[in-house]
């Protein structure tokens, strides 16, 4: 049976990301499957309580029955492992975060990833429109539509202001870098 590690930023600073990491890592130990957490210092959050095992990134190596899964955010967790056997997956939380990472390359099929986890179906129909050749796997939050929904009233709209938002502003950028390559040099250079 393969080796799933799921490698973890670090745990020091609270974020609802790294909680979903550990989650998934206990869903899947809980389904029978070898799941670990990554992480550089080898440390638990203090801010949630997780049965997860934890490992230091010592514990990687050249191991073709290892699947390396990063979050969306970290694609530099790649280079580490860059000519290694490894299936590499990215579990996707956020898409907004996604295209900041890209720099230059144009798909995560780049990174050597074939599978990606999409939490979401908008993420999930983001992840096929974007990165057609990669496979998208959805795999959505336990949320309680009970107590969590959208009010009655809301609409998609896309609002644009770079300075505020540099992530989201990353993101628009690649999507439409992505959806009109002829378009590269911008309307106006500003693309």
């Amino acid at each position: 049976m393969a080796e799933i590690i799921f490698r973890c930023p670090p745990t020091r600073v609270a974020t609802g990301g790294i909680k979903h990491l550990f989650k998934m890592t206990e869903a899947l130990r809980g389904l029978g499957f070898d799941a670990i957490v990554c992480e550089d210092r080898a440390q638990r959050p203090f801010w949630f309580a997780s049965t997860a095992p934890i490992v230091g990134p010592d514990h990687l190596r050249p191991d073709a029955n290892q699947i390396y899964v990063i979050p969306e955010d970290q694609l530099h967790f790649f280079a580490a492992i860059e000519h290694w056997p490894q299936k590499r997956v990215i579990y996707v939380q956020n898409e907004f975060y996604s295209g900041a990472q890209l720099g230059d390359r144009s798909s995560y099929r780049d990174y050597g990833v074939m599978d990606v986890i999409s939490t979401t179906r908008s993420i999930d129909a983001y992840i096929k429109y974007r990165h057609p050749d990669v496979t998208s796997h959805l795999v959505p939050y336990g949320i309680d539509t009970g107590l969590f929904k959208p009010a009655q009233t809301k609409r998609e709209a896309i609002a644009y202001l770079p300075r505020k938002r540099p992530i989201e502003a990353a993101y628009l950028r690649d999507s439409f870098r992505f959806a009109f390559p002829d378009l590269r040099g911008g309307i106006g250079g500003r693309l």
